[in-house]
């Protein structure tokens, strides 16, 4: 099983590394990271995407466009509680409004 990880597809379109809060960028980063899942997805390749932001119809259907119409999409949230969540945002200098609490 292979992994995309929407949020490294985010930053090799943001070289520059700043803030990860630019909206058009995550809508691209979901896209190509639809595309790289549909590539391998026709290579018989089993796929994980991970990270991102699929909480609304329009930002999951940028990323299932890009996958072969047969594609069987299957959405798993992790829950976990806020102090785990906070200290995971802080650890990540790329995050901006999110490790503040």
């Amino acid at each position: 099983m292979l992994v995309v990880l929407v949020d490294l597809v985010y930053e090799m379109l943001d070289p520059r590394r700043r803030p990860k809060s630019d909206q058009q960028l995550w809508a691209e980063a979901r896209r190509v990271a639809g595309r790289m899942a549909g590539v391998l997805l026709r290579e018989g390749r089993s796929v994980v995407v991970e990270g991102g932001d699929f909480s609304t119809e329009v930002e999951l259907a940028e990323f299932e466009n890009e996958l072969p119409a047969d594609a069987a999409v299957r959405l798993v949230r992790l829950d976990v509680d806020f102090e785990t969540a906070l200290r995971r945002a802080r650890a990540d200098d790329s995050r901006g409004v999110s490790k503040n609490a």
